[in-house]
């Protein structure tokens, strides 16, 4: 599992997409703190939804926690069910980060060209809201 964090969605973006260029299969966190739009986002989500506790896995390891789970996250932004066909992404609360796994069915996509395209729409989106002020 990589742990990537960023002060700035363009930041995370180019990580991700060099990763994504060097066909990384890998596991990726990212960390929430320190950025502002992530963090944003975070707080968006458990504004409407409260963390449940959960068992999964990553890279092979059980682990118990409190999280946000893929379907939450999309019925509270909706447009990421028209971007993310298969599971595999989370916000797991202990650590602050959003999680990219490969899921049990497996997925066409790594786990870096998801977390790439949440970056990408998050990044979209606040675009989007600055044009409209």
């Amino acid at each position: 599992m990589l742990t990537l964090e960023s002060e700035s969605l363009i930041d995370l973006e180019g990580k991700l997409a060099f990763l994504e260029t060097l066909d990384c299969k890998e596991g990726i966190m990212i960390l929430v703190k320190g950025n502002p739009s992530l963090e944003r986002f975070r707080d968006k989500l458990l504004k409407y939804r409260k963390p449940q506790e959960y068992r999964f896995v990553i890279e092979g390891q059980k682990v118990k926690g409190n999280a946000l789970a893929f379907w939450t996250i999309t019925e509270v932004e909706d447009a990421l069910s028209f971007l993310f066909t298969h599971r595999g992404f989370f916000y797991w609360e202990e650590k602050d980060a959003f999680v990219f796994t490969s899921p049990i069915t497996p997925s066409p996509e790594p786990p870096v060209r998801r977390a790439l395209r949440l970056v990408r729409y998050l990044k979209r989106r606040e675009e989007d809201d600055n044009n409209r002020e």
